[in-house]
């Protein structure tokens, strides 16, 4: 098998880092980009997307993913407006195939800039981009190469087993029924990475876990994992709002989002090829 040249733009965020391991391992000539969480390898390259991208400077691509976006702060309905407009014209420049990693909140019950984001940057790339993938992913677990890169902000199950771990107290926002469908990192990867090689274009995908689990349970989950016994809180939303200044992974306008619950077609990607049909997937007690 010929090695792709592929980018990854935004390689120091959660997935990026991981899909950057990913790629490495399968072989392939792989370049990623941080903006300012700097990673010691000549691999990796400062580019700042709210720029127009240097196509010296990052050329002939076979692929090009897009994982960088804002999700907390001010202004991200602007700020991810100007990215995804930038590189929806490097790509067009270079004639590279897009795979965009947009979000399962897409589909959610409130209108956040973030969601608004994503919807628009997906709206774009259908109206502007000639080769694409987009894939919505639910909530990511598991971190396989952690000993590789650790990302700034920690990610929601890293964070809810902590407060298990050391303080025993976990605020459920609602009644804790809303659900998530996990999905091992490894097998998003595994997913994208087939339909990449496969060379599928123009396709919105949806990737979820195997099971639907509501926050209560995911809570039981790690609790019985770290064999400790913690007392479940249940608070309505706008009392969640304090936390958005002592966290800063969590966003005051996303959190709306955490009390609607996931719903992934996964038969979005398993009808495109034999391959991807058989493939199982890792529940989420086996994997965190």
């Amino acid at each position: 098998m010929q090695p792709k040249k592929i980018l990854i733009l935004g390689g120091t965020s959660y997935l990026g880092s991981q899909m950057y391991k990913f790629l490495k391992n399968e072989k392939h000539v792989v370049t990623a980009t941080y903006n300012s969480n700097k990673v010691s390898s000549d691999d990796f390259k400062k580019c700042n997307l709210l720029e127009k991208i240097d196509t010296d400077k990052f050329s002939n691509y076979d692929f090009v993913f897009l994982y960088s976006f804002f999700v907390v702060g001010e202004h991200k309905l602007k700020k991810n407006k100007e990215l995804i407009n930038n590189v929806v014209e490097y790509v067009n420049k270079t004639n590279s195939h897009l795979i965009f990693i947009s979000s399962s909140q897409v589909k959610f019950s409130y209108e956040t800039e973030y969601k608004m984001s994503k919807l628009y940057a997906e709206k774009l790339i259908k109206d502007k981009v000639q080769k694409y993938l987009i894939v919505r992913p639910s909530l990511p677990v598991g971190n396989p190469y952690k000993n590789f890169f650790k990302p700034k902000r920690n990610q929601p199950i890293e964070f809810l087993s902590t407060l298990i771990k050391k303080i025993r107290i976990v605020p459920i926002i609602g009644d804790g029924k809303q659900t998530r469908q996990p999905i091992y990192v490894e097998d998003l990867n595994l997913i994208i990475y087939k339909i990449m090689m496969l060379q599928i274009k123009n396709k919105v995908i949806e990737i979820g876990g195997p099971e639907k689990i509501s926050f209560n349970e995911i809570i039981k989950i790690l609790s019985n994992k770290f064999n400790k016994k913690c007392l479940k809180i249940n608070v309505p939303l706008s009392l969640i709002y304090p936390f958005t200044y002592i966290f800063k992974f969590i966003d005051k306008e996303n959190i709306k989002n955490s009390i609607s619950s996931e719903d992934m077609d996964n038969n979005s990607w398993k009808v495109l090829d034999k391959s991807l049909k058989d493939l199982k997937l890792k529940n989420f007690s086996s994997v965190i």
